[in-house]
């Protein structure tokens, strides 16, 4: 599915197709890029503040509210890998946490568009 939005006549995030389509009837598969800012600030280790901006159009991050609704609430952040039972007081470490899962939900992004991709060319292939 294409995203419509524009600005000033310009997608608002670039896509590319998937090559190879598996047949001539199949919809247009696209990979579009992801925005993800996460910034930890403060005068000292003990008053800091940490902000993170997801990109969430396209329903694969939940709505912050879901994680703080739950009967143990996890840190938003963090993409819930993070408790708020325990809180992480260390700036550094905090951002090592943030990072460190956000790395990984990019990696398995690229792991899902790369086996879509080897299954395409399977018909190629054979």
């Amino acid at each position: 599915m294409r995203d419509s939005r524009r600005i000033d006549g310009k997608e608002l995030r670039s896509s590319r197709p998937l090559p190879l389509p598996r047949n001539e009837d199949e919809k247009e598969d696209l990979y579009y890029e992801f925005q993800l800012s996460v910034l930890v600030t403060g005068v000292d280790e003990w008053l800091w503040t940490s902000y993170c901006c997801v990109d969430t159009y396209y329903g694969c991050e939940p709505d912050r509210r879901a994680y703080l609704e739950d009967a143990h609430p996890a840190e938003p952040a963090s993409g819930g890998s993070a408790s708020l039972d325990f809180p992480i007081w260390n700036p550094r470490e905090y951002y090592l946490v943030v990072l460190s899962r956000r790395i990984s939900q990019a990696t398995r992004e690229w792991v899902s568009l790369i086996e879509a991709f080897e299954e395409r060319m399977i018909t190629y292939v054979c």
